[in-house]
């Protein structure tokens, strides 16, 4: 479970994966994502501050599709 602010946020997009740049992904980022309890869009900020407090989160998700 990935949670920002105690809130938690499902269905974490993920974009730019370009493979040629495999195993690195260094231009891959969240893209959107949705709080739980509201089912609202993070905004612009929050996807931010997710990223940055969870850095092996991208990666991750990555490996798992």
């Amino acid at each position: 479970m990935i949670k920002l602010r105690g809130r938690e946020v499902i269905e974490i997009e993920i974009d730019g994966v370009d493979h040629n740049d495999a195993p690195d992904y260094a231009d891959a980022f969240i893209s959107g994502a949705i709080w739980a309890d509201s089912g609202h869009p993070l905004d612009e900020n929050d996807i931010y501050k997710l990223q940055d407090e969870h850095p092996e989160l991208v990666y991750e998700l990555i490996w798992e599709q």
